[in-house]
């Protein structure tokens, strides 16, 4: 059973702009954020969706921390993540889905978002300042 909610099917962004900009404006914390099955299940969402004639991407904003109320498996959790995103981007049959991390808040751990951007090919974009994001978002929309 997954630990998050989607809010919106994955899709062109040109397609929802302004329904995905209502989805992200009306997001309030929650009781965690398990950044590494998150992005692991929108990972394999993009994977199953690869349209090897589009940009195929994910954009996520996120501390870096991994706020899944099990901080045992946490370092396996990661390598799993990093393993799967490498194995994409390479070989015969790769479908590489880039993946975007945004740093946000003055906390974040920046390593963690670094690596996972790494291991898709991508960039990591830093947000931990809030009055950059308008700018961080550009530049990352800019990819696409």
């Amino acid at each position: 059973t997954e630990s998050f909610v989607d809010l919106a099917e994955p899709e062109p962004v040109a397609a929802n702009r302004e329904g995905l900009r209502n989805q992200i404006e009306a997001q309030l914390p929650r009781e965690g954020t398990p950044l590494y099955e998150v992005t692991q299940a929108t990972f394999d969402e993009a994977v199953e969706a690869y349209d090897p004639l589009r940009i195929n991407a994910v954009i996520v904003l996120s501390d870096g921390e991994n706020d899944d109320g099990d901080r045992d498996d946490d370092e396996q959790q990661l390598n799993d993540l990093i393993s799967s995103l490498r194995e994409s981007t390479s070989g015969e049959l790769a479908k590489p889905i880039r993946i975007f991390p945004i740093a946000y808040g003055d906390g974040a751990d920046t390593t963690v978002l670094r690596r996972i951007a790494e291991a898709s090919n991508s960039t990591f974009y830093d947000a931990r300042d809030p009055a950059t994001i308008d700018r961080v978002f550009a530049a990352v929309v800019s990819n696409f």
